[in-house]
């Protein structure tokens, strides 16, 4: 009962990942343990070593096939932000990582917890009750940028997903500068503000 309500929630979810298959994988283990038991003795043996055969099998196919996501650069990253005023990011974790959100929220710098999040409130509707994607959510568009350059640096990590609008894109090269730019992190400074590390 237990998997066919985990399967359910799964099937039944607006948005499916990945990782969501973990959800319903105890619950799945049992069932087939269950079942094992359920045979003869000399099937049950046959039938539980073929089980774990299977479950390797499946786990080595999850490690070869998973995406190889670079070492994040902090040190690299944390030289090319600035000491004074308030980082903005795309991600709070970032702030973390780079050990500058609690100092950050001690100098009353705002942060949203998901930036964007902030697309499901602001516009996320048109004049028909439609849903806005956001990319086309101008309400969504003008908040980001309004938070994103209204700092000392502002650093994405949001690569792909970030739902910035070629418009936006076009604001922040017009009124930023790009100080830091490896796979998976950007940093950008205001024009005024352009402190550019060496590499």
């Amino acid at each position: 009962m237990l998997l066919a309500v985990q399967v359910g929630v799964l099937l039944l979810s607006p948005s499916a990942y990945p990782q969501y298959a973990a959800f319903s994988a105890p619950a799945l283990v049992l069932v087939l343990a269950a079942a094992c038991s359920l045979l003869p003795r000399p099937g049950r043996v046959a039938a539980g070593a073929l089980l774990s055969i299977g479950a390797a099998a499946l786990l080595v196919a999850a490690v070869q096939t998973a995406p190889r996501i670079a070492p994040f650069p902090t040190a690299e990253v944390a030289a090319a932000v600035p000491d004074d005023g308030c980082v903005r990011a795309d991600s709070p974790g970032v702030l973390a990582v780079l050990d500058v959100l609690s100092r950050d929220l001690e100098r009353g710098c705002e942060l949203p917890v998901d930036l964007s999040g902030y697309s499901y409130d602001h516009g996320a509707r048109d004049a028909a009750g439609e849903p806005v994607p956001r990319r086309r959510n101008l309400a969504w568009q003008e908040e980001a940028l309004r938070y994103l350059t209204s700092g000392s640096s502002a650093v994405l990590v949001r690569s792909t997903g970030n739902g910035f609008s070629d418009e936006t894109w076009q604001t922040l090269d017009a009124t930023t500068t790009t100080v830091l730019d490896r796979p998976g992190v950007q940093v950008l400074v205001p024009h005024d503000d352009v402190t550019r590390p060496e590499g």
